[in-house]
Formats: structure tokens, sequence, C-alpha cells
């Protein structure tokens, strides 16, 4: 049975100061934690061309190193994973690469 909540139209934008306060919250109670991963246009565009693809689930995991990471992986309209085709990671962190001038970051 489809999930009805998982819609390509699913999300939508925050105002600026809404995201400083929420990135700052997490920056005040997790003090050592990676801040941000980023994902190049490639990566992201591979998997939104899968057929039956309408949008991302992001996975908190932890690599081998004991290092934390996000998994990218397609969601159906059923609002399954689409675990047979691509699952991306191999972002780059924050820190160390941090944006240099980004009020979400600071």
């Amino acid at each position: 049975m489809p999930n009805t909540n998982i819609t390509p139209n699913t999300g939508g934008p925050i105002s600026l100061p809404q995201a400083i306060q929420w990135t700052t919250n997490f920056r005040n109670t997790n003090t050592s934690a990676v801040k941000a991963h980023f994902f190049g246009e490639v990566i992201i565009n591979q998997i939104l061309s899968q057929p039956g693809c309408i949008g991302l689930r992001l996975y908190n995991a932890i690599d081998d190193n004991n290092q934390p990471q996000i998994l990218l992986v397609g969601v159906d309209a059923n609002g399954d994973d689409m675990t047979n085709d691509t699952i991306a990671d191999l972002s780059l962190p924050c820190p160390n690469h941090c944006p240099s001038n980004s009020v979400l970051s600071m």
C-alpha cells in the first residue's frame, strides 16, 4: 500500500532565521559533531534520474572508521527506498570542508 504522505512535493522552504536557529541548536548540543555534508549535483541527479524516483531519503550512518556519514537513496512513489540502484555517500564533511561565509555553520 502506498504511503500517501510521500509525494514529489514533500518538504518545503524554511526561513533563514529558523535555519540559523536550528543549526545553532544542533551545534550547541553536539559541539564536536560533523556540521554538514556536501554532495555534488552529479550524484544527486544520478539518483533522481532513476526511473520511478520521486525524491531522496537521507540516512545517518557511521562508517568503518567511526565517522558520521550521510547516505542518500532514491525513494519511489510507494515511499520505498530504491536500494537496487545508486546509494550515495563519499560526501565532503564540515568540518574540514566548511563554507567560509555561511551563517549556518558558524
